[in-house]
């Protein structure tokens, strides 16, 4: 599972959070509105870790990454 991130893994992890949001919709009624959160949601995430990143490259200066998770790992483990 480690190796170069790939459009692949990432068009994956987009259908799984779009997955989530259509079964949970069958819940709430909504479609739109759980593919708009699930979207959105995932964003935040991508940005959450992108921040994490950068701060590690710019501020913290240690010799690890940080603790990353889903498509991240393999550019923090790509690094270290």
């Amino acid at each position: 599972m480690l190796g170069q991130l790939s459009y692949k893994k990432l068009v994956f992890e987009w259908l799984g959070a779009c997955l989530m949001a259509l079964i949970f919709s069958f819940f709430v009624g909504n479609l739109f509105l759980c593919l708009l959160v699930a979207n959105g949601l995932l964003l935040c995430w991508h940005f959450y870790q992108l921040c994490k990143f950068s701060r590690w490259l710019w501020e913290d200066k240690g010799i690890e990454p940080p603790q990353a998770s889903g498509s991240w790992f393999s550019i923090s483990y790509g690094l270290y």
